[in-house]
Order: structure tokens, then sequence, then C-alpha cells
């Protein structure tokens, strides 16, 4: 891939996370950062998990994910218990309200992504979702 493809591949991604994470902000009723929600959306699909797992999906501290997760416990949206088997480690789980918040998040998040979609036609929506894919399987 010639170094030009990269550089204009860079700034279009860049721009479109900017421009999502706008209209998120314009559009969105709900009180989370973009980190909040995707710390939600790990903790919604693997249950009750070590705070340590958090931190290394999130790549961020434990020290910030400490502090994230004492916001997230004040807002009422996850619980966090010591481990039966080690109790230095905290297990993080979503209370209901979390539950809700988060299928909240998720319904906004997939109408602003619809938002953009719609500029698409169908077949280049789903090319997209294919390429998308196929750029993230390492991530997996």
């Amino acid at each position: 891939m010639s170094n030009q493809t990269t550089q204009t591949a860079v700034q279009l991604i860049m721009r479109f996370s900017k421009a999502f994470d706008v209209k998120l902000e314009q559009e969105s009723k709900i009180p989370l950062s973009q980190v909040q929600f995707i710390a939600l959306e790990y903790i919604h699909n693997n249950g009750s998990i070590p705070m340590k797992a958090l931190a290394e999906h999130l790549s961020i501290t434990p020290a910030s994910t400490s502090t994230m997760v004492k916001k997230l416990e004040a807002m009422g949206y996850i619980t966090r218990t010591p481990d039966e088997y080690d109790g230095r480690v905290s297990r993080l789980s979503l209370c209901q309200e979390g539950i809700e918040i988060y299928k909240a998040c998720y319904i906004e998040a997939g109408q602003i992504v619809e938002f953009f979609l719609n500029r698409l036609e169908e077949d280049e929506r789903e090319q997209l979702v294919n390429i998308l894919q196929k750029m993230l399987q390492s991530e997996d």
C-alpha cells in the first residue's frame, strides 16, 4: 500500500471518528463518555469480570480504570465485589440500571451509525461492514 493511501486512510478514519463523536455529543441524552459505554458493553458481554481485564480491554492504566469504575459505581451502573477465590481482585458486574443504560446507549449509537449508513447504497453498506470486519479480525 502506498504511503499516500495510508495517509488518506488515517485522515478519513480520524475524520469519521470525530464526526461520529460530534453527532453522538449533539444527539445523546445519556451521560456517558464513549470509553464508559465501551466499558459497560464489555462487562455486559462478558459477565462478571476482573477489573484488570477491563483495563486491558480498554488499553488504559489500572489507576484510570479504577477512577472510571468509581464514577460508574456512583452512577449506579456497576457493582464491584471481591473475587471469591482471591479477595485482592475486584470483579465488576452491571446493575439493572447499568443494563438499561447500556441498552439505551446501544440504541442511540445504532441511530447515529444509521445516520451515516443512510448515505450509502445497500450494497455499499454491506461492503463497508465486510471491510470493517476484515480490518478488525485480529482484534477479536
